[in-house]
C-alpha cells in the first residue's frame, strides 16, 4: 500500500535520486485556450506541464513501495 503519495514524490523531486527515478522533461509547452493567457513551458526541475516528469519504471516502482 503507498497512502499518501505527494510526501514521496517532493521527497524523490528534491532529492539526490531524482534522475534516477524521474525522466526531467525540458522541452514543450501546455498552451492555453485561446485567450485565456501564455500556457506553461517545460523547464528543468518542478514545472506546471509535468510536474516532476515521467517515472522510471521498475526503479520509480521500487522507491515507492520502499518504507
Amino acid at each position: 500500500m503507498v497512502g499518501f503519495i505527494n510526501l514521496k514524490l517532493y521527497t524523490f523531486g528534491l532529492g539526490s535520486t531524482y534522475h534516477s527515478l524521474l525522466r526531467d522533461v525540458t522541452r514543450g509547452s501546455n498552451p492555453a485556450q485561446s485567450g485565456s493567457g501564455t500556457g506553461f513551458k517545460a523547464v528543468a526541475g518542478f514545472h506546471l506541464v509535468t510536474g516532476w516528469g515521467s517515472p522510471v519504471g521498475t526503479a520509480f516502482i521500487n522507491a515507492l513501495t520502499t518504507p
